[in-house]
């Protein structure tokens, strides 16, 4: 992984990047991955969470992308 982000609740982690440009959200209290997004179509650079913190965003190349499952 190369970009990790904590949600502002605190219970959800974000994390992407590596060879499959995939995003996975993690529930942090269960150790679990809730939801395994595929890949975008370009390397992932940074990651983070919507302004209302339910919907992982990431930054691919020159474009945020937000991501819904």
């Amino acid at each position: 992984m190369l970009a990790t982000a904590v949600g502002p609740d605190g219970r959800s982690a974000v994390m992407a990047g590596g060879n499959d440009n995939e995003i996975h959200v993690w529930g942090l209290r269960t150790g679990k991955t809730r939801q395994r997004l595929g890949g975008v179509g370009g390397a992932i650079w940074a990651v983070g969470f919507s302004r209302d913190g339910r919907e992982p965003t990431v930054y691919v190349g020159e474009d945020f992308i937000v991501s819904r499952p």
